[in-house]
């Protein structure tokens, strides 16, 4: 239970985007580290946030908790209709699972950052180790590369970013 209400995003509606999520957990196991929401920052523009905890079970599914507990209340509310950096966010959010888990050495986070702005068509996005998203436009795949070290490993870490134009009918 604890699990579906972390993964259920808030999704807002907006005329010039469709988001969708679908999440299948691997059969014969309650609970797990995926974490996946998008919030929305003001003037059409969305935070899309992907990750992943290693592992499955309660300890994922904790820290999986703890992440969708402090990414909102102390880091993306202040950036409510404001420039938002998906890199210096990363960077933050390493900081902290540095700090919560400083005496762990088995953790692994991966975590995807990613700005949508409807109004200039453009994704701005950083990742952490995660898997590489891909942008599909007509049909052909486009694999989104730029990548830093997942989270938690070592402190003050600089995540690159990049910025990928959007077209109508694009799928990301």
């Amino acid at each position: 239970e604890m699990q579906k209400a972390i993964l259920k995003p808030n999704i807002v509606k907006s005329d010039g985007v469709e988001f969708r999520t679908s999440y299948r957990p691997v059969p014969g196991l309650f609970c797990g580290g995926d974490y996946y929401d998008v919030i929305f920052l003001g003037s059409d523009r969305y935070l899309l946030l992907i990750g992943d905890v290693a592992g499955h079970g309660v300890k994922a599914a904790f820290i999986t908790g703890i992440l969708k507990a402090i990414i909102y209340p102390e880091y993306v509310r202040s950036a409510y209709g404001k420039a938002f950096s998906p890199g210096a966010f990363l960077s933050w959010l390493n900081d902290r699972m540095n700090f919560e888990f400083r005496s762990t050495s088995s953790m692994l986070i991966t975590f995807f950052a990613g700005v949508l702005d409807v109004k200039n068509c453009t994704l701005q996005y950083a990742n952490a180790g995660h898997d590489h998203p891909y942008v599909i436009r007509g049909g052909s795949p486009s694999e989104l590369p730029v990548s830093g070290t997942g989270l938690g490993f070592v402190q003050s870490v600089t995540y690159p970013e990049q910025v990928v134009r959007m077209q109508p009918g694009d799928l990301l």
